[in-house]
C-alpha cells in the first residue's frame, strides 16, 4: 500500500503578513496614546501660560512628573545674553519649591513676565502658584528681576537708589503694612514711572514715583528722572599689581579750575589715580555761580575716586562745642555735597572726610558714608613750599600710606610735580583710597585712617 504524502503549504501572503504585525502595533501606540492624552489632560490646568506677556526673550517649556509627589510646569525664557540665562538657570536651581514639605501630590506651575524699557533694563517676572493634592492653590510666590544690559548685572536696592534711601524705604515699608523689612533681601524692578520694590516673602510691594523721589534715583537713563538724567559714565579701570606697593593721594577742598586737572594729568603720566574730596560748593555753588560741574565729571570718567568732604568745610560740622551743628545741619552738609557731585557724574562719594579730621556724635550717627583720615599729613597748607611738602612726603612714605594735600594750592599742585617721579622710582603705584582698601582694608582700619560707618 502506497501512503501519499500531503503537504500543507501555510505561506502567508505578504501583504496578510504586514497587516498582522500592524495590528498589534496600532493597538499599543493608540493605548499609549489614549495614555498620554489622559495624562496630558490631568495636567492641562497647570500648563497654561499668559500670551500677552512675553515681550523679551524666546519662550521654553519645562515639565517635570515624580510619581505621587509632584507635577513641575516651568515656562521661562531664553535670552541671546548669557547673563540673563544664567539669572534663569539661577532661579530654576534656587526658587522652585518642588522640595518643600508636602502630603500626596504637589502641583508647581511657573509663568513669566519679560520686557525691555528705556532701551537698557530687561524685567522679568516669574509667578510660581502651588496646588495641593486636591488642586487647591496653597501658595503663590513671585520674584521680581531687573537686569540692566549696559552694566551687565542684576539690580539691587543699592543700585537703584541713593543718599539716605534706608530710611526712606522703610517708612514706606511701615506705610504699606510691611514689618521688619529686610533691605538687604528686598527686589527692585524698573518701571515706565516709578521704581518697584517687593520684601523677599511677600507678593505685594510698594513703589517709588521718579518724580516725587528725585533726589533718591540713581538709576542712569535720560529716560528716568534723576538729579543726573543721562547716560552712565564708565569709568576707565586702572591696572593695579597687588605685588607692588601702593599708596594712596588724598587732595581736599577742590576741586580747583586748574589745579585739579593738572595734577590728574600728572598721575596719568604714571598710571596713577587719586582720590578728591570735594566740597560741595566747590562743585556748584548756586548763590555764586561757580560751576565745576565738567571738572568733576571728567575725573569721574578718568577714573579718579570722588569724595565727600562736607559743603564748605564749616567748623561746627563736627565741633563739640555748644554751637555744634544739630544731625539735621550735619545732614544737609553731607548730602547737599553727595547731590552736587552725583549731578555732575552720576556716581556718590562712598567717602566722607570730615572737615578738620573731627569726628563727633552727630556727624556718626547721621553718616551712611565710611569716614576717611589719613596717616601723612604733609601740612602743606602751612609751610607753602612745594620743596618741603616733597621732602616731608618722601621722609615718611610707606607701602599703604594715605596721604593729605589740597589740591587748591600752586605749591601743593607743584609739588606732586617734583614728588611723583621719585616715589615712582622707588616702585610705587599711585591708587586710589578705594582701591588701597581693597589690599589693605584691615590694616586702614584698625589704625583708624578708614572708619566704616557701621561703627557707631
Amino acid at each position: 500500500m502506497m501512503i501519499q504524502e500531503h503537504k500543507t503549504d501555510r505561506h502567508i501572503q505578504p501583504k496578510r503578513l504586514m497587516l498582522l504585525i500592524l495590528i498589534p502595533i496600532l493597538l499599543l501606540a493608540g493605548g499609549f496614546g489614549v495614555y498620554k492624552i489622559m495624562a496630558q489632560d490631568a495636567y492641562a490646568a497647570y500648563n497654561t501660560y499668559d500670551e500677552t506677556n512675553k515681550k523679551e526673550g524666546t519662550m521654553e517649556h519645562f515639565t517635570e512628573e515624580k510619581e505621587d509627589t509632584y507635577y513641575l510646569s516651568f515656562y521661562y525664557p531664553k535670552f541671546d545674553d548669557k547673563q540673563l540665562n544664567e539669572l534663569v538657570q539661577s532661579y530654576r536651581s534656587n526658587n522652585i519649591q518642588t522640595k518643600r514639605k508636602h502630603d500626596g501630590m504637589m502641583y508647581v506651575a511657573i509663568d513669566y513676565a519679560s520686557e525691555k524699557l528705556f532701551d537698557q533694563y530687561v524685567n522679568l517676572t516669574f509667578t510660581q502658584k502651588i496646588y495641593n493634592a486636591d488642586q487647591k492653590q496653597i501658595d503663590e510666590i513671585r520674584n521680581h528681576y531687573t537686569y540692566d544690559t549696559k552694566q551687565k548685572k542684576v539690580l539691587t536696592l543699592p543700585d537703584a537708589l541713593r543718599r539716605d534711601y534706608i530710611s526712606v524705604v522703610k517708612k514706606l515699608a511701615e506705610r504699606f503694612g510691611i514689618r521688619k523689612p529686610s533691605i538687604s533681601q528686598m527686589q527692585v524692578q524698573v518701571g515706565k514711572k516709578e521704581l518697584h520694590v517687593y520684601t523677599d516673602k511677600e507678593t505685594k510691594g510698594f513703589s517709588l514715583p521718579y518724580q516725587e523721589y528725585t533726589k533718591y534715583i540713581r538709576l542712569a537713563n535720560r529716560n528716568i528722572p534723576s538729579l543726573y538724567q543721562k547716560d552712565a559714565i564708565i569709568p576707565a579701570e586702572q591696572k593695579v599689581d597687588p605685588n607692588k606697593k601702593m599708596i594712596a593721594f588724598t587732595f581736599d577742598d577742590g576741586p580747583h579750575w586748574r589745579n585739579t586737572q593738572i595734577i590728574m594729568k600728572e598721575f596719568e603720566k604714571y598710571n596713577g589715580r587719586a582720590t578728591f574730596f570735594m566740597l560741595g560748593q566747590n562743585v556748584k555753588d548756586p548763590t555764586t555761580g561757580g560751576d565745576n560741574t565738567d571738572i568733576v565729571r571728567d575725573m569721574y570718567k578718568r577714573g579718579f575716586e570722588v569724595g565727600n568732604h562736607s559743603w564748605d568745610h564749616s567748623m561746627r560740622i563736627a565741633a563739640s562745642k555748644s554751637d555744634a551743628m544739630s544731625k539735621a545741619e550735619v545732614s544737609d552738609e553731607i548730602y547737599r555735597t553727595q547731590d552736587a557731585i552725583f549731578a555732575a557724574c552720576g556716581a556718590d562719594a562712598t567717602m566722607f572726610r570730615p572737615p578738620y579730621g573731627a569726628l563727633n556724635n552727630n556727624v556718626r550717627a547721621v553718616s551712611t558714608l565710611d569716614f576717611a583720615l589719613w596717616d601723612l599729613d604733609t601740612l602743606d597748607w602751612s609751610n607753602k613750599n612745594a620743596g618741603i611738602i616733597t621732602q616731608n612726603i618722601m621722609s615718611n612714605v610707606h607701602d599703604g600710606s594715605v596721604i593729605l594735600l589740597h589740591d587748591i594750592h600752586d605749591f601743593s599742585r607743584d609739588a606732586i610735580l617734583q614728588v611723583l617721579p621719585k616715589l615712582e622710582a622707588q616702585g610705587y603705584q599711585f591708587v586710589s583710597l578705594s582701591t588701597l582698601r581693597k589690599y589693605k582694608n584691615e590694616k586702614l582700619v584698625n589704625e583708624n585712617v578708614v572708619i566704616p560707618a557701621s561703627i557707631k
